[in-house]
């Protein structure tokens, strides 16, 4: 036998429905949808309740972009969704979101011990659907006023907030994402 392992101290929790850290807590609905994203240090909910739009809802088709205007959902949500922990130990834990037979089949919502990060890293089985030549969008409505972002685009990194990279005119609603948002 070996010596006991040490017990490390963490903040970080998983529970049926949420995961958080000493900076987040990140709650879904009973569809998986991220409900809540609370900003413990600064006391702020970051997801905009008001939209009509589920946060990281999957939106396929030609109309993906239109959709968050008018709070039209083109993907139905998951008639299964299972719940369940996925990481849980001393530097990161998650959440595992599970739709068997939906085009966004699985969602994993993980977050850091001392790092102010949440991934979101969403698998769509584009096999299982035919989804040629349409637009992937996913709803993304956050509580942003008074925040600076930066956005992840194939052009290159954005700022929507600052009006020389904005064309005049251009729509505020909608960007195209890469890999990453930067709040």
């Amino acid at each position: 036998t070996g010596s006991p392992r040490p017990v490390v101290s963490t903040s970080l929790q998983v529970g049926s429905d949420f995961v958080q850290n000493t900076r987040y807590r990140v709650q879904v609905d009973a569809h998986g949808y991220i409900s809540s994203i609370y900003d413990r240090l600064s006391s702020r909910e970051l997801v905009n309740a008001a939209n009509p739009d589920d946060f990281n809802r999957l939106c396929p088709g030609a109309a993906g972009l239109e959709s968050f205007a008018g709070g039209h959902h083109i993907q139905p949500d998951p008639t299964v969704t299972n719940i369940s922990t996925g990481q849980t130990g001393p530097v990161a834990a998650s959440l595992r979101i599970d739709n068997p037979g939906h085009p966004m089949e699985s969602v994993d919502i993980v977050l850091y011990e001392n790092l102010n990060r949440i991934d979101i890293v969403d698998r769509v089985n584009r096999e299982s659907f035919d989804m040629t030549g349409q637009t992937l969008a996913v709803s993304f409505p956050l509580n942003l006023a008074g925040a600076h972002a930066r956005i992840d685009t194939p052009a290159g990194w954005h700022n929507p907030s600052n009006a020389i990279e904005t064309l005049a005119g251009a729509s505020k609603h909608a960007y195209g994402m890469d890999h990453a948002l930067d709040l």
